[in-house]
């Protein structure tokens, strides 16, 4: 049986494309292109675009490119396949821990340079001179102190009424001749002190300077002082003074640059009343830093006794007492 001439005679182009087309859009393309997230409205314009051909260009632009396979979803309630790691010396790098964050460690306390106030009470009763310090010379330079050497020798006897065993009544193992500080303060004879009162008299020069400024408006240029060594006991107490150790000093008078005289005994003012006088203020707060920030075990102002009606007592030593405020 032969073919019929229609049959042998080649089909135009555009029809044997249309035949294809025709062929493909009968596809469920329109659920096809929307399994890897088309656009829902492409089933719409493919159905409408059936009959022209066109399903497959439209599939085309609504998915990006002809959707694969439509990916298989675990069962609700099971875990996730786990991600393999590649070994050790894969060609890929180990991932790096994380470490854990350590929270900064506390800074140390800040060691003043000049010695402060001895509080501890088990020494109260110990009668002898200030423990040496190491490297005294070092630490003065470093304060920016001027000083020489000095030589107190030791004396020992028996002090007491009740014949209290022998003590060192006199001297020091580590005394200096003050010649000035960093705060620029002169005085009427140059002070015998230990090295530890040194260092304090430096530190006590630098507040009094903060506090003439700030109530008087002026600096200091001189501290007149009524000593600093000199071998006795106490006049009230049966008891050895610092002064026997060169580790007390007793300041009178003090001169501002301008030329005004400032003295304890007619400045500080009436002790039953607050200081109404900036001169007055001025002492008293000075006298009141110099104990609550330890640079003296001992401050004793007027408030303290009729002894010390004209001048401030400063000293080192192993117990604590305050003289800059009045009785209760």
């Amino acid at each position: 049986m032969h073919a019929s001439a229609d049959s042998q005679r080649p089909r135009p182009p555009e029809r044997e494309v249309s035949r294809w087309l025709r062929r493909l859009s009968s596809w469920p393309l329109a659920d096809r292109c929307t399994v890897n997230g088309g656009w829902p409205w492409a089933r719409e314009l493919v159905a409408r675009a059936h009959r022209a051909g066109l399903g497959l260009a439209l599939c085309w632009l609504s998915c990006g490119e002809p959707p694969g396979p439509p990916l298989a979803r675990a069962p609700l309630g099971t875990a996730p396949a786990p991600v393999a790691t590649p070994p050790a010396g894969a060609g890929s790098p180990a991932p790096e821990l994380v470490k854990p964050i350590t929270a900064p460690a506390p800074l140390a306390p800040v060691v003043p340079d000049y010695e402060q106030a001895d509080v501890d009470p088990g020494n109260d009763f110990v009668v002898a001179p200030p423990v040496p310090i190491d490297d005294c010379p070092r630490r003065l330079e470093r304060a920016q102190i001027s000083f020489t050497p000095s030589v107190l020798p030791l004396k020992r006897e028996k002090v007491g009424r009740s014949g209290r065993e022998e003590v060192v009544a006199c001297g020091a193992e580590q005394a200096v001749v003050y010649l000035g500080g960093p705060a620029k303060i002169r005085y009427n004879a140059a002070p015998t002190l230990t090295c530890r009162m040194a260092l304090a008299l430096a530190r006590f020069e630098e507040v009094a300077q903060e506090q003439a400024i700030k109530h008087l408006g002026q600096r200091i240029a001189r501290f007149k002082h009524l000593g600093t060594y000199s071998c006795r006991k106490m006049v009230r107490f049966d008891f050895v003074s610092e002064h026997s150790y060169a580790n007390a000093i007793d300041i009178e008078e003090m001169l501002l640059e301008n030329g005004v005289r400032l003295s304890v005994k007619k400045n500080f003012g009436a002790l039953e009343a607050a200081p109404s006088t900036r001169p007055s203020q001025f002492l008293r707060s000075l006298a009141r830093r110099a104990f609550d920030e330890r640079l003296f075990s001992t401050v004793l102002t007027p408030f303290w006794d009729n002894l010390h009606h004209d001048h401030f007592h400063l000293d080192l030593a192993r117990y604590r007492v305050d003289g800059t405020r009045p009785h209760e």
